[in-house]
């Protein structure tokens, strides 16, 4: 018997919501429902992981997004480690 997998999984400890922290540094706007009105740059999930969505040559916001992520990385209550330790 052989058993493979594509990826392996580890305990999660921490989530971090990218819409909210998104909507938060002004990168989108909602309305009450949560319906988006207006984007500059968005989170797509698919899964655990997420892409994030950037109005097309806009260099201005590739940076303020490049900045957010960053900011979200160093905050350690986002449960990163310096070293993320074995994958």
């Amino acid at each position: 018997m052989c058993v493979v997998s594509d990826h392996g999984f580890a305990a999660v400890e921490h989530d971090v919501n990218l819409y909210t922290a998104f909507r938060q540094a002004v990168c989108s706007t909602a309305d009450d429902a949560n319906k988006i009105l207006t984007w500059k740059a968005m989170p797509w999930a698919g899964g655990r992981p997420a892409a994030i969505l950037l109005q097309p040559d806009d260099d201005a916001v590739r940076a303020e997004v490049a900045a957010l992520l960053d900011r979200l990385a160093q905050d350690p209550g986002n449960g990163n480690r310096s070293d993320p330790g074995p994958r």
